[in-house]
């Protein structure tokens, strides 16, 4: 019933505001927090159609693009990898994990060389929008210093001019760095070292690297047993969906207020 916009009462009344409104007051939080300006916080229909075709076209890559983004992101994590290789037990994967990703994702949707981007800057970007996240998840105030910096960090990637909130690159950042750098880490995680990990996984996820294009992607070995990449990339994104939790504002029929 409450999907269907159909009243949370059992009365069968319907909502009088449609979906996306009913999401849209707790959406208002990032608004504040980041000052941002996109699909998840914009009610006008035309403005969310221009903007969801805007980021498709961003990340629709051919065979070509995939292999340019493949080497680059080689070429992080080889140059992230501390020598002598011993050093490597105290690496920190989460921080690889935001930096890679957050350089991937900037020269995808800005067209930055990632092998350029300074590493303290990234981290600050990293930290500065995971602390504004949670922070905003909790309070209506935000730190004024903690946005500060996030904005003087993204200066150095895009400009854009304050109060126009439809610039502001975290408008498609966000959505291409919060939750997938996490996803990306799990993912390795769980194929390199969960109990009962078969190697085929790990096989079938470097075959891939080596030849990142769509039909390798989705090919199957010819075993009952043997995944795709795409199969372990779908199982990855099922326990982590793009919203953990659906807040809504709901405004029934012959209701003079709202209810959250």
């Amino acid at each position: 019933m409450l999907i269907a916009c159909i009243g949370y009462d059992c009365s069968g009344n319907r909502y009088v505001i449609n979906k996306v409104q009913l999401r849209d007051y707790h959406n208002q939080r990032l608004v504040r927090t980041f000052g941002i300006d996109n699909v998840f916080t914009n009610i006008n229909e035309n403005y969310r159609k221009d903007f969801r075709s805007h980021a498709k076209g961003k990340i629709t890559l051919d065979d070509g693009r995939w292999r340019t983004i493949t080497d680059l992101a080689k070429q992080l994590v080889g140059t992230a990898i501390p020598q002598p290789a011993s050093d490597v037990a105290n690496m920190r994967l989460d921080s690889l994990g935001q930096s890679v990703l957050l350089k991937i994702s900037l020269h995808v949707l800005f067209d930055r060389d990632p092998l350029q981007l300074d590493d303290e800057l990234m981290m600050e970007i990293a930290r500065s929008i995971n602390f504004l996240w949670t922070e905003s998840k909790s309070t209506d105030y935000s730190s004024d210093a903690n946005r500060e910096r996030l904005r003087n960090a993204l200066g150095y990637i895009r400009e854009y001019v304050l109060p126009n909130a439809r610039q502001n690159p975290l408008n498609l950042v966000l959505l291409a760095y919060e939750k997938l750098w996490r996803v990306a880490l799990f993912c390795f995680i769980e194929v390199t070292f969960r109990q009962g990990a078969k190697a085929e996984w790990k096989q079938v996820l470097s075959d891939f690297l080596a030849d990142p294009t769509k039909v390798r992607f989705e090919e199957r070995g010819p075993g009952s047993s043997v995944v795709s990449a795409a199969d372990i990339v779908n199982e990855v994104l099922r326990p982590y969906p793009p919203t953990k939790r659906v807040y809504r504002k709901f405004h029934m029929a012959g209701k003079r207020t709202p209810r959250l």
